[in-house]
């Protein structure tokens, strides 16, 4: 599973490394460019409304996972830390 969420996070990384090129051959300078421009402008026309939806939709799978790793993180630091409690010592 952690392989399956690095790969997506390359691919994730790699589109967003195309976009962020074609934006700056369209004359844009970032996110804040972009945003603060007027919805007319050409330059917005460098990335469509699917890539920005799959891209979303990539996010949030990995944000997903990461929270799924998280969880089983926090549960294996309870397991240690009862574990590693003496004998007969009772949490408060």
């Amino acid at each position: 599973m952690a392989a399956d969420v690095l790969r997506e996070a390359d691919a994730v990384d790699r589109v967003l490394a195309d976009l962020g090129g074609r934006l700056s051959d369209a004359g844009v300078h970032g996110l804040a460019d972009l945003l603060s421009r007027d919805p007319a402008d050409p330059a917005l026309l460098a990335v469509s409304r699917e890539e920005i939806a799959g891209l979303m939709e990539r996010m949030h799978r990995i944000v997903e996972a990461l929270a799924s790793f998280q969880g089983r993180l926090q549960a294996l630091r309870r397991l240690k830390e009862r574990l590693d409690r003496p004998r007969g010592h009772r949490a408060p």
